[in-house]
């Protein structure tokens, strides 16, 4: 058993064991004190119930032990009051105090017990009302902790009913439209982003949610205001309560800046491309011409080697027919590069053929 010393118990008991002696020794002598006195004043002398009351009290507030203690003393002392009684008497006083003994001891088990079960239940208790208590704090952290992602986001968060209302949107939506949140909620999707949009692009997706789909869409939208806007939105079901979905989360991201920005970057990049591209026909432009100009260039001194020797008095024929071969092999000589140049760009494997170094240093120098 265990002793019920904390202020919530039925009756506490005394906490040590001189205390629990002391209080049957105390109640024995004032039960033997009240005796004296009614036998002084020739009253009837009722020591057994003052006794009695005596050992209850002890077994109640001093334990099981204590209460012997005190029946047994309460028996000694009855010898000195009832001298004049037979065995019988005697015995029969001793077996109601031992009787009376049993009971109070069986009432204090039973208090005991008692005591023990309101413990364990006050300690189950307890426990049950720190974990609700710590689990009402956390709901709270994170009801408050949605409340400003909700209200805090710089995205467009709203919950859309089945019936295509807003049942509550965040403060985005006031600074996109002009008006308090109080007058969007209860507005039909249609009414806000106009009836075609809806129609178009909006309800389909959210049929979808409302079906326990999560939905992701992006495209351009133009609103009833003619705002021209490019949004990321998301759709989420919402089943607070049960397995189906009882309203939708809706988050919509603006990226119209970032659209914006990344056709700027590409119109850039075409631009780019495109003076790329001038720029290395204007390089490939230069060394065609320094190529094929080279052997133009010889052809046409030659040329005028061969009319000099023809311009003679007695024209050289064979000086003249030697410089009218360099004009050809000039002539081939550009029309090789022409050659080699369109090759560059025609399909096809590539062709091996032999070449004269000497040649070729002779052609770049």
């Amino acid at each position: 058993m265990m002793p019920a010393a904390n202020a919530g118990s039925i009756a506490p008991t005394l906490a040590t064991a001189p205390q629990r002696y002391g209080l049957a020794l105390f109640s024995i002598a004032t039960a033997f004190g009240l005796a004296r006195i009614f036998l002084y004043f020739h009253l009837p002398q009722p020591f057994a119930a003052f006794a009695l009351s005596a050992i209850a009290i002890t077994f109640w507030y001093g334990g099981t032990r204590a209460g012997i203690v005190a029946t047994v003393l309460a028996s000694i002392v009855r010898y000195s009051f009832e001298t004049g009684l037979g065995t019988i008497a005697f015995a029969f006083y001793d077996l109601t105090f031992v009787v009376f003994a049993v009971l109070m001891s069986m009432v204090t088990r039973a208090r005991d017990d008692l005591e023990e079960r309101i413990t364990e239940r006050t300690a189950e208790l307890t426990h049950a009302n720190e974990g609700l208590r710590l689990e009402i704090a956390e709901r709270k952290q994170a009801e408050y902790l949605i409340g400003q992602v909700f209200e805090c986001s710089p995205d467009g968060i709203s919950i859309i009913g089945p019936d295509y209302r807003y049942r509550r949107v965040n403060p985005v939506y006031e600074r996109n439209w002009g008006m308090p949140a109080e007058k969007i909620v209860g507005m039909h999707v249609s009414d806000l982003l106009g009836k075609e949009v809806f129609e178009e692009k909006l309800k389909r997706n959210l049929d979808r949610c409302f079906a326990g789909e999560d939905v992701r869409y992006s495209d351009w939208f133009t609103d009833v205001l003619g705002r021209r806007r490019y949004l990321s939105l998301s759709y989420s079901p919402l089943r607070p309560t049960s397995h189906d979905v009882e309203a939708a989360l809706v988050i919509n991201h603006d990226l119209t800046n970032h659209m914006l920005d990344s056709e700027k970057l590409r119109q850039a990049q075409s631009d780019l491309a495109r003076i790329s591209r001038v720029t290395t026909m204007g390089e490939l432009t230069a060394s065609l011409a320094h190529e094929v100009n080279q052997p133009i260039a010889a052809a046409v001194t030659n040329a005028n080697t061969c009319l000099r020797w023809l311009a003679r008095d007695h024209p050289d024929l064979e000086e003249a027919r030697e410089a009218a071969l360099r004009i050809v092999k000039d002539a081939n000589r550009a029309a090789d590069i022409i050659s080699h140049i369109r090759q560059l760009f025609r399909k096809g494997g590539p062709e091996r053929e032999l070449v004269d170094v000497n040649e070729v240093i002779r052609v770049t120098q």
